[in-house]
């Protein structure tokens, strides 16, 4: 599981606009193509939490939940165990956000 605490910021930020730094461009590029294909189904999802099947080399289990101010993932890819931000991560980001989750993100109070 890894943790990112974005940035604080005021009103509605989409996620891929707050994670894009996070993830590299060969990353995304393959995310976003994997999502377009229609290689992402969410199994579960609400403003806070999306979990879904992203079917790659294998069927891999991806999870994205917003909590205590941040985000947090997993995936039971290799790369991800590896340590790093992977593809199925981004694919799952596109699709939630097509489909109207993520709703709750942080935002600056005054």
């Amino acid at each position: 599981m890894v943790f990112y605490a974005p940035r604080r910021y005021h009103g509605f930020v989409p996620l891929r606009a707050l994670l894009s730094r996070e993830f590299p461009p060969a990353k995304r590029i393959a995310g976003t193509e994997y999502f377009r294909s229609g290689r992402v189904r969410i199994v579960r999802g609400g403003a806070e939490c999306v979990e879904a099947i992203v079917r790659g080399t294998r069927a891999y289990r991806v999870l994205v939940t917003l909590e205590n101010g941040g985000i947090s993932f997993d995936c039971t890819c290799p790369n991800f165990d590896e340590g790093y931000n992977c593809k199925h991560l981004w694919a799952v980001i596109e699709a939630a956000e097509h489909q109207g989750y993520f709703t709750t993100l942080p935002a600056d109070e005054e």
